[in-house]
């Protein structure tokens, strides 16, 4: 009941999140800025996207933002009007780095199996590094597509400047500037001799069959159990194989008298008076 209920709580509060998402996709009208959809349009190419792409441009300073699986939303601040074209297009290329990786749909599965295996500290935390290398591996799209890694970096520190203290945004979605997670992809960046290259689809192949050839022998392997037998004998009566041979039918019941002389002789105890 207790794991019941936890578990109800968690899903609730993803549901009401995702009921405020809604609404909010429902409230923020889409961005018609047209060089906006040129550089996603040009970006979206690149990375062989072939979903079509919502942008939309909401208040309150939030940070770049993306959601939606098979109709993405691309979601901007209302200061981005004001961003040069080197920033749109740097943007434009992490969210739709996103896309493109199914990184949303993943967080939410993500979300679903925390709150089914919520007391178990290893799934929350194997969550939150999900998360941080979702946003490494959309950084190192972007620099893959050309961009300059220290040009990256300060383009991300001044948005999520801009963004600091009204980072308010419904869940799940997956955010550009994170605070929180701020130090380590600055080092990740800044890195020259990191390697950015993306996994191939036989190397995945390889690393998921590798995996499943350790786990499932793991997995059947039981241990044997251990029983104990226990012959009850007495001092004055026959055993009950010596009872059954002689005897069809053995005592319904025995005086408990009958066995404290043997009791205690093997447990070296006085018997009871």
């Amino acid at each position: 009941m207790v794991w019941a209920a936890g578990t109800a709580i968690l899903l609730l509060r993803l549901a009401t999140e995702a009921i405020k998402l809604a609404r909010l996709t429902r409230s923020t009208p889409p961005l018609l800025d047209e060089p906006w959809h040129q550089t996603a349009n040009d970006v979206a190419h690149a990375l062989r996207l072939a979903r079509p792409i919502t942008l939309m441009e909401g208040k309150n300073g939030v940070a770049p933002m993306t959601w939606g699986l098979w109709q993405p939303r691309v979601f901007l601040p209302d200061t981005s009007a004001s961003w040069s074209g080197e920033r749109k297009h740097v943007v434009i290329a992490h969210e739709l780095a996103h896309v493109s990786r199914g990184d949303w749909f993943v967080q939410v599965a993500s979300e679903v199996v925390c709150a089914v295996y919520w007391f178990h500290p290893l799934f929350w935390l194997a969550k939150k590094r999900l998360g941080q290398e979702s946003e490494h591996a959309s950084d190192d799209v972007v620099l893959g597509l050309g961009v300059d890694r220290d040009d990256y970096a300060t383009h991300l520190l001044e948005i999520a400047r801009a963004a600091r203290g009204a980072l308010q945004t419904a869940c799940p979605t997956v955010a550009m500037a994170r605070p929180s997670d701020l130090e380590r992809r600055f080092a990740a960046l800044l890195d020259p001799h990191k390697n950015r290259r993306a996994i191939r689809s036989l190397q995945a192949v390889a690393v998921v069959g590798t995996a499943t050839l350790l786990i499932v022998p793991v997995s059947a392997i039981r241990l044997p159990r251990v029983g104990t037998t226990v012959q009850v004998r007495t001092a004055d009566l026959p055993s009950l194989r010596e009872v059954s041979d002689t005897n069809t039918s053995a005592p319904d019941s025995i005086p408990a008298q009958g066995f404290a002389p043997f009791l205690a002789s093997e447990l070296s105890l006085p018997a009871p008076r």
